[in-house]
């Protein structure tokens, strides 16, 4: 039998009386292709999904890098604005720093002239003791004179009654002369009692100036209390515009502290000052600006218990200062007599709900 001329090479030759395959070579060859060809297909689709995929994402990418564009411009126009107000930011902490250190040569020069008129007024108030003093030596002279005066009259009345008894027993020289010895004596009171009078009207018109120099210290005190509380003004306007600025500005608080505590200082030795003249609702002003700009002074704490416990009497205020005075200081060396004012009206106050 002849070998089948399409069967594959190095194949077996079907053998006698076997059946043929159903299906040949050719169609499986075919099917082969058709299978690859559907496999291809289906690898192509998924190239082209990927394909669009990519697309996508390259297109979402760009979208993504034009908003990165718009941000980074942003930035760099926020960076702009930051860059502008940290220049006027430093502009302002310059001009801070000049106004700080304006006021302190103010502050400066307005305790130096407070300090030569609060020697000027010790210097008056210790020339005006002197001459109350020496007035009232000159009264006390003129009382004196006008005693012995009383008593010069007395005596040339007891001896013109002598002088009487003595023209009854014929001895009128000797009276005349007594006589004439007391009407002397009596000149000379006299003269003394005016020039006590002289001396008087002359310490009088001594006190009148030194009373109308105390006017005019005051007059002067006057302008200076109100600088003093214009750099108060000043000095909280600075504290406010300062706790604006960020960044390192340790130094310009420090400074504003300092000035604080000094005119704290200022006010307080200015009411030390009207206690001392006993100008006490003057005193107590000046006390209660120390507490405002320090708040834990426990000397003005007390010193405003006394005032109102002594000198304008404010019993509710008394207590009050003096609490204060014994929450900051309770050790000091006043709390004894604080405790003692307290525990005084305490009981008073039990008493009177009792009645």
């Amino acid at each position: 039998m002849s070998p089948d001329p399409n069967a594959p090479a190095g194949a077996e030759p079907p053998r006698s009386g076997r059946p043929k395959p159903l299906v040949s070579w050719r169609l499986a060859g075919l099917l082969v292709i058709v299978a690859g060809v559907a496999t291809a297909g289906v690898v192509i689709l998924q190239l082209t999904r990927e394909v669009e995929n990519f697309r996508a994402a390259k297109a979402s990418t760009e979208e993504y890098g034009r908003i990165l564009d718009g941000h980074r411009q942003e930035m760099q126009a926020k960076y702009g604005d930051l860059t502008a107000q940290h220049q006027q930011i430093v502009a302002d902490r310059d001009n801070l720093l000049a106004q700080v250190k304006r006021l302190a040569g103010e502050t400066e020069h307005t305790q130096a002239e407070r300090e030569v008129l609060d020697q000027d007024l010790r210097r008056i108030a210790g020339e005006r003791t002197v001459f109350e003093r020496e007035l009232l030596a000159l009264q006390q002279e003129h009382a004196d004179l006008q005693t012995q005066q009383e008593t010069v009259e007395q005596e040339r009345q007891r001896l013109e009654a002598e002088l009487a008894k003595l023209k009854e027993r014929s001895a009128e020289k000797r009276l005349k002369t007594a006589l004439e010895e007391s009407q002397r004596q009596y000149k000379e009171l006299m003269a003394q009692r005016r020039e006590a009078q002289r001396e008087a009207t002359r310490l009088k018109g001594q006190q009148k100036r030194l009373e109308t120099e105390v006017a005019q210290l005051k007059s002067r005190l006057t302008p200076l209390e109100e600088k003093y509380a214009k750099l108060l003004l000043d000095h909280r306007t600075l504290k406010q515009q300062s706790s604006k600025i960020p960044g390192n500005v340790t130094e310009i608080a420090r400074e504003h502290q300092r000035l604080l505590k000094d005119l704290a200082d200022t006010h307080y030795n200015m009411g030390v000052n009207f206690a001392k003249r006993k100008d006490y609702p003057r005193a107590a002003i000046e006390f209660r600006k120390t507490i405002e700009l320090r708040p834990d002074d426990a000397d003005a704490h007390y010193n405003l218990g006394v005032i109102y416990a002594e000198h304008v009497p404010d019993r509710e205020r008394a207590l009050t200062f003096f609490r204060k005075y014994l929450t900051i200081k309770p050790r000091g060396e006043s709390a004894n007599w604080a405790k003692h004012y307290i525990a005084t009206w305490q009981a008073w106050e039990g008493k009177e709900r009792l009645e």
